[in-house]
């Protein structure tokens, strides 16, 4: 149960990093147009 647990919160915050990194990304991309 504790294994399922941490594996969860650590995929669950690797997701939220790589979400930061793209939206990050877009917004940059979309500020280059502007």
């Amino acid at each position: 149960m504790e294994l399922i647990t941490s594996c969860h919160l650590i995929i669950s915050v690797i997701l939220e990093q790589y979400l930061h990194m793209q939206l990050n990304g877009i917004l940059k991309l979309l500020l280059n147009f502007f």
